[in-house]
């Protein structure tokens, strides 16, 4: 599984990498084989929450993840200009 999701943004880096172009963006984020990889990453753990084998993560700590990833995405901070 962990291939699996490194094969994920590997791919995103790889096609997309911060161009601009709609093409890249198409074959990193829409392009089906692409997304097969990530409904197959999907299907591994659902596996794995019906076996009992997924960690069990509390709700402080979920919330503590979560929040964690909002400070660190630059997209939530006000644009200037305008």
């Amino acid at each position: 599984m962990l291939g699996l999701i490194t094969g994920v943004f590997v791919l995103a880096l790889v096609l997309h990498g911060g161009q601009d172009d709609s093409l890249a963006y198409w074959f990193a984020y829409i392009f089906p084989p692409v997304r097969l990889i990530e409904f197959v990453i999907g299907i591994l753990i659902a596996l794995e929450v019906r076996d009992g084998t997924w960690p069990r993560i509390t709700l402080p700590v979920a919330s503590a993840i979560a929040i964690a990833a909002y400070a660190a995405d630059g997209s939530s901070r006000p644009r200037g200009g305008g």
